[in-house]
């Protein structure tokens, strides 16, 4: 079944999905400044919903994945997409283990990591990451975004870890050479 196979690949590289959400993204941060502002004041994932913006890439999404989208998932990358300004080249986790200054600590300290470790949904994990966007200077990588975002589980949660401390780990032993 064709449905079933585009629910498992949604925001994954290479899917067409990552083109929809780009388009949405470009179009939100260049002509609706308005729809981006009232998506940013949003606290609760739920009132995602209950924004225009949401519905639109949730409609383009559609026509190629069916009804078969997360909903829920889906609410936590348009709110935090609403918060990226500029795409960058790193993988999240990669982007915050990367040290301030040189030979500086991570940008996300290991104890607000495993914080973002410990959310055991999108609902959990929707203000912790908006508060990380913004230390991140507005400046993600939207492919990693959304990816991670929408199939937080224990998978993602595990290769995070992985790529975090690989990297924070890296930059400790600089340090101290």
């Amino acid at each position: 079944n064709m449905v079933e196979e585009g629910k498992r690949y949604l925001f994954r590289k290479g899917d067409p999905s990552l083109e929809d959400l780009r388009k949405w993204w470009t179009c939100l941060n260049n002509y609706e400044k308005g729809e981006r502002a009232a998506l940013r004041r949003v606290v609760e994932l739920d009132n995602v919903f209950y924004q225009p913006s949401y519905h639109k890439l949730y409609e383009s999404l559609k026509k190629k994945h069916g009804d078969r989208i997360n909903r829920s998932a889906l609410a936590a990358v348009v709110g935090l997409a609403a918060h990226v300004i500029k795409e960058g080249p790193k993988s999240l986790p990669h982007q915050m283990a990367t040290p301030k200054a040189i030979g500086g600590r991570a940008v996300i300290n290991s104890i607000r990591f495993r914080r973002l470790l410990a959310a055991d949904n999108q609902e959990e994990l929707y203000p912790l990451m908006v508060r990380v966007v913004r230390q991140l200077k507005r400046e993600v990588n939207l492919t990693s975004l959304a990816d991670s975002i929408y199939w937080w589980n224990k998978n993602t949660r595990r290769d995070w870890a992985f790529k975090y401390w690989s990297d924070a780990t890296k930059s400790a032993e600089e340090n101290i050479e």
